[in-house]
């Protein structure tokens, strides 16, 4: 009886050594699976920041203008705030 028992002992004791392994095996591919995520993550903020960058830089050609139309359209404010009639 005592074999029995014995037996059955060194059998949980391999099982328990298969559930750490596993357990070790779930736990190496989770950080594995962490690590791709993250990398795609980056990749994609990097094509981001350079299709945005690309943006920007196409709208720099009408910088110039743009100022231009702003500042016309802030001495258009002033003058009208400052016109007769309009306080």
């Amino acid at each position: 009886m005592s074999e029995i028992k014995s037996d059955q002992l060194i059998a949980l004791e391999n099982r328990i050594e298969e559930v750490k392994n596993l357990l070790h095996e779930l736990e190496e591919s989770a950080r594995q699976l962490r690590e791709q995520e993250q990398h795609q993550e980056v990749n994609h903020l990097e094509d981001y920041l350079n299709e945005t960058d690309k943006e920007v830089q196409a709208l720099a050609v009408f910088k110039d203008e743009v100022v231009k139309e702003i500042k016309g359209l802030i001495e258009r404010i002033k003058d009208k705030m400052h016109s007769p009639g309009s306080h």
